[in-house]
């Protein structure tokens, strides 16, 4: 695992900062500054302060913004004080099933996959609290806010996008007299340029690319043409067997078994190869914002972003974790009023000015004075949201995402031929979806 000094470093270097960020973010924020409806009574007559309890998975930065964020809350609201309850990734969810288990939950919960608790019913309806406040929605990129939508009812909010973009070693580039890729580049001037920045000459052996195969394979089936289900939230099909799966899933072996210019497999992960793109031991590299702040603190690192490449079509994800409200919270107006706060532009301008996250609503830019200092495009990441395209997202979907995964480990290890992978995967997920295998 990464350490986390280039995420502190960049903490520390932004709180004389934060006072500011408020209110240049409440100024740019048009109508909807995150300011929510007036304190109730019980805000000011003096009344105990309720307690909201809000749980999140995360590294160090995001705690440590979490609860930056909370204390700016808790000024503005005096009536009620908010209680952090952190997880670790690899342990949030099963967490989260046990307190539900035990009868008891947070009152704010930061989740994706919002369907799925919906069926088991552990969510909150926040149609109500929207219509109640006037709450404008048109500021929140709309695939995004759909991803929090079930069965007509809307149960949250996204705090960001996990948009894709590929960084780039400029220097690499300039060395090997490739032009930088712009908008409209495409699979096959990935490859090229792949090929010609990959060395296989021992001790300075360096890769052209490097991509996280797991679940991202979706990506590069919608630009080859294709999809896993035949609807994101309601599928009635599989697609996996289709011609133009079986091509995105070969483009990407190929990259690793027949172009030899990617990592090894067992290094085709988000650690290893960020840390090959800072050792300058990789040359592009598929990822999100998270990976910003890493590379603005390497030292002597000269990289930039480009869109993703093309295909049959332009592609992006429209899909990351957000705020809901759980059904069993006994404190659902406050936890409506922190959901509010944290998804309003001062939260996000907060979130956004560390670097690592792509801000789930408009307004909240990118490329204003801070950012503007940086050495990098952050505008690709705002062009690259908008080409976003809802995951899918409904009850089981992350069982199906699991099996899928499993089935196309051998591909990437070379142990399996694409076509064969997924005509083995194909069946199990239509019994899955309850269809004819």
């Amino acid at each position: 695992m990464l350490e986390t000094g280039p995420r502190r470093l960049r903490f520390a270097a932004l709180l004389p900062l934060l006072p500011f960020i408020l209110v240049f973010s409440t100024a740019c924020a048009g109508s909807d500054s995150g300011a929510v409806r007036p304190q109730s009574s019980a805000e000011h007559d003096g009344s105990p302060a309720v307690t909201v309890t809000w749980s999140f998975w995360g590294d160090d930065w995001e705690k440590e913004y979490n609860a930056r964020i909370a204390r700016a809350f808790e000024r503005e609201h005096s009536g009620i004080k908010v209680e952090l309850v952190h997880q670790p990734w690899a342990k949030y969810f099963d967490w989260l099933r046990g307190e539900w288990k035990a009868g008891h939950s947070p009152d704010v919960m930061f989740l994706n996959y919002i369907p799925s608790y919906v069926a088991i019913n552990e969510l909150e309806p926040l149609d109500r609290y929207v219509e109640r406040d006037a709450l404008r929605l048109d500021d929140f990129y709309p695939a995004l806010l759909d991803s929090f939508r079930s069965g007509g009812k809307l149960y949250g909010f996204p705090r960001d996008n996990d948009t894709k973009v590929i960084y780039y070693n400029r220097a690499h580039f300039a060395e090997a007299g490739i032009p930088t890729p712009a908008a409209g580049w495409t699979w096959d001037d990935l490859r090229a340029a792949a090929l010609k920045l990959t060395r296989q000459d021992g001790a300075a052996q360096r890769y052209g690319f490097g991509f996280e195969p797991d679940f991202w394979w979706l990506v590069w089936m919608w630009q080859h043409g294709g999809d896993m289900v035949n609807d994101p939230y309601h599928p009635t099909a599989s697609q996996l067997e289709a011609p133009a799966v079986e091509g995105a899933v070969r483009f990407l072996h190929d990259l690793i078994h027949v172009d030899r210019v990617t990592p090894p497999p067992a290094a085709l992960n988000t650690d290893e190869m960020s840390r090959l793109f800072r050792d300058g031991r990789l040359s592009m590299l598929f990822g999100n914002h998270t990976l910003v702040p890493w590379f603005t603190e390497t030292r002597g690192l000269a990289w930039d972003v480009a869109p993703l490449p093309r295909d049959a079509a332009r592609a992006n994800v429209a899909g990351g974790a957000g705020y809901v409200v759980s059904r069993r919270s006994q404190q659902k107006d406050a936890a409506w009023q922190l959901v509010r706060y944290l998804t309003s532009p001062k939260a996000q301008a907060i979130l956004a000015e560390s670097g690592v996250i792509t801000p789930a609503r408009r307004s909240v830019r990118e490329d204003n004075i801070f950012l503007r200092q940086q050495g990098y495009r952050a505008d690709v990441f705002l062009s690259e949201t908008e080409l976003g395209r809802p995951v899918p997202n409904f009850p089981g979907v992350t069982d199906i995402y699991s099996v899928v995964n499993a089935g196309l480990a051998p591909v990437w290890k070379g142990d399996k031929a694409p076509a064969a992978a997924l005509a083995e995967i194909g069946p199990r997920v239509r019994q899955m979806l309850g269809l004819s295998p």
